[in-house]
């Protein structure tokens, strides 16, 4: 069965902060990760399996997508890693596009994480019945923070 969510999370980002004070940000590497330019890369591979996630590691609500990409690939890693697992090639893959409605600081800022798993080597034979069920499962996930509103009328 091929497996595929999309995760969305959506930050409004303003230049003036919330004065909230919060622990530090998990970090690429907690993942096992490596940053390359503004992109945290996880890569892990094996004979029964292969890992490859992307996000973006400047993104400004970095606990959402690292919880959302920890806990994928934990899953994942559960069922792909012998000895329990078939003698399948086992894929998971995680792709992020970004959005911006304006030049940051300002404006909405949202990733949208396309993630992928193989865990028995077929597809979903009804792509709209898996949506569906994603959807009722609630494994799309939208996360809105607003930090500030700028502009006029709030």
């Amino acid at each position: 069965m091929r497996i595929s969510t999309i995760a969305a999370v959506t930050l409004l980002m303003a230049s003036a902060g919330t004065g909230i004070a919060s622990a530090e940000p998990p970090q690429c590497s907690d993942l096992d990760g490596t940053v390359t330019g503004a992109t945290c890369q996880v890569l892990a591979s094996d004979p029964a399996y292969t890992v490859d996630i992307g996000f973006p590691s400047d993104y400004p609500d970095q606990k959402a997508i690292f919880d959302y990409v920890k806990q994928t690939r934990d899953g994942f890693l559960n069922v792909a890693k012998p000895p329990d697992s078939r003698p399948l090639p086992y894929a998971l893959q995680t792709k992020a596009t970004e959005y911006r409605s304006d030049v940051p600081p300002r404006g909405t800022q949202s990733v949208v994480l396309e993630t992928y798993e193989s865990i028995t080597g077929e597809t979903h034979a009804d792509p709209d019945e898996f949506f569906a069920a994603m959807v009722a499962e609630h494994r799309l996930v939208l996360s809105l923070v607003p930090t500030s509103v700028v502009g006029s009328g709030w």
